[in-house]
Formats: C-alpha cells, structure tokens, sequence
C-alpha cells in the first residue's frame, strides 16, 4: 500500500494528525508528501512532524491511494484521478464548521469529518474522525504541583467564562501561552486540565491534556467521537458553567481521584487516540 497525503495549508491539525499516523504505520517511503508545511518552523504549533522533512521516495502518481485535504489546491486532486484510474480517495475535513465541500465530497471514495454532528445523517460517505494527539516525549514530574491548567486562545464565549469562574473561584491555574515544549512541561505537572470548545468542538487540547496524564476535566462535546473517554472513569464532563464549577470543586478536593482519573485518561488516549488510530480509521475505510 502506498499513499499519496495532500494538503495545502498546514498547520491544518487533522490532516497533520492523519499524515503523522501514516507515516508512523506505513514508513516514510510509502508514503508521498505534496505539502504546505509552514508550522514545523513554528514553535507554539502542536503539531509534530515525523519524517514530513524527508525527501518523497515514490512519486505521486504511484500511489494507489490519495487521502487529501478540504484545503488542498483542486488541481492536485483532479491531476492524481487522471493520472492513476482506480485509486481511491479520502477526504480529511478539520474544518471548525459543519459544511460539507460538495466539490471533495464527489470526488471521494469517503469523507472524514472533524466537525461530525450528533445524529447527523445527510451523507452517506461522511463518517466522523476527530483530532487525536501525536505521540511526544513525556517526563514523569515527581509532583503535579499545578492544581488546573488552562492555557488557550479566546475562541469560543464559554472559555471567557471558564476563566471567570477559575478567577471567582481563586484557583491556582496556569493559562500562560508558552511554545509546545514549555507547555508540554507545564501540562506534565499539572493536576486537572481543562478543555473547552474554541471556533469548532473538537479541539487539541482535548487530547494532549488526557496524553499527558492530567484529569481530564471537559465540556461534553456536540460531536460524534468514536471511542470517547469514558465519563467519570477516564474523564469528567460537565454541561454548563454551574456543573464544571461542581465538578472541579469535587475534583480538588479529591487529588487522588484526580490523579486516578489523569492515568486512566492517558491510557485510553494510547490505546484509542493517537494518530496511528485515526490514520488505521482511514486506510480501513480503503478496504
């Protein structure tokens, strides 16, 4: 099997996240890169490129296979179809909103949505596929000395909310925007993470907090997640600013449930939620 991953506007976190998993399954040699990637020079980017520097091996058109982007120049799409008859195509749609691009959905044999509905049945071809982290090095911190991390962009009204009520609450809270690494730091010693919608549902923040062993304390998302963290063993969710208030006063009062329910988050997010899941999820949707 080789692949060709297309994308033209990196940092574009799903096609990333995809594109990482494959090259981690499959080898960079099997895989073809026609790619933007301004984020590898960026610092405070999540996204960790394995191998993406590495010069292509094969050529686009010996690929049996095209998984692309919604931000992929149409050309590219349309020179891979001509040019290999019967390959198949994937469509990988990060986007915050709930569209379909109807031109990428024709061409597809299947479109992968981020932003996939609950309940949510207009397409026959679109199936859900959210972020999930990249694996990264994790330094085990003697103590989680950080009772709450939540470090974000202003993106959504209910984290202007979320910090607030931190604020009202006089919690010991990390909100500083560092680069990844400094973050990734931060998070290792950090108790409680907390996660909220920014312009979409799905947001990194989600998976890195649970990949780093924090309790992973989160606004119950409005989008389908296959194979979710389980509410009130590797997660706690909460539905209104009244209920995350409860939940975390609970969750501070209980470090050692908390520290419990940090391990458990970080189990399932190896075992279920890393970019190897999801670029299996897609190669899958091939057979």
């Amino acid at each position: 099997m080789k692949v060709s991953v297309v994308s033209n506007g990196s940092p574009d976190y799903l096609i990333d996240i995809v594109g990482d998993g494959l090259i981690r399954l499959l080898g960079r040699d099997r895989i073809h890169l026609k790619y933007n990637q301004t984020s590898t020079a960026n610092p405070r980017h999540s996204q960790l490129f394995q191998g993406f520097s590495e010069p292509n091996k094969i050529g686009f058109l010996d690929c049996n296979l095209l998984v692309a982007s919604v931000r992929s120049k149409p050309e590219d799409l349309e020179a891979w179809i001509r040019g290999v008859r019967g390959g198949k195509v994937a469509i990988i749609d990060g986007e915050d909103d709930t569209a379909v691009r109807q031109s990428y959905y024709k061409a597809s044999a299947v479109y992968f949505k981020r932003e996939f509905l609950q309940n949510w049945k207009n397409y026959d071809r679109v199936r859900p596929l959210p972020f999930a982290a990249i694996p990264e090095d994790v330094q085990d911190p003697r103590q989680r000395d950080i009772p709450v991390t939540f470090s974000v962009g202003i993106t959504s009204p209910i984290r202007i909310e979320i910090l607030k009520t931190l604020k009202e609450m006089k919690v010991q809270t990390e909100t500083a925007a560092y680069p990844k690494k400094e973050y990734n730091i931060s998070l290792s010693r950090s108790l409680i993470g907390i996660s909220a919608r920014g312009a979409g549902w799905d947001t990194y923040r989600y998976w890195e907090t649970a990949y780093f062993g924090c309790a992973l304390l989160s606004q119950r998302l409005g989008i389908v997640i296959p194979g979710n963290f389980v509410d009130g063993t590797e997660a706690v969710f909460f539905n209104d600013l009244a209920d995350f208030r409860k939940k975390l006063e609970a969750l501070l009062s209980d470090p050692a449930r908390a520290a419990a329910l940090g391990k458990s988050a970080r189990k399932a997010c190896i075992d279920r939620h890393l970019s190897i899941h999801r670029a299996k999820t897609v190669l899958e949707s091939f057979l």
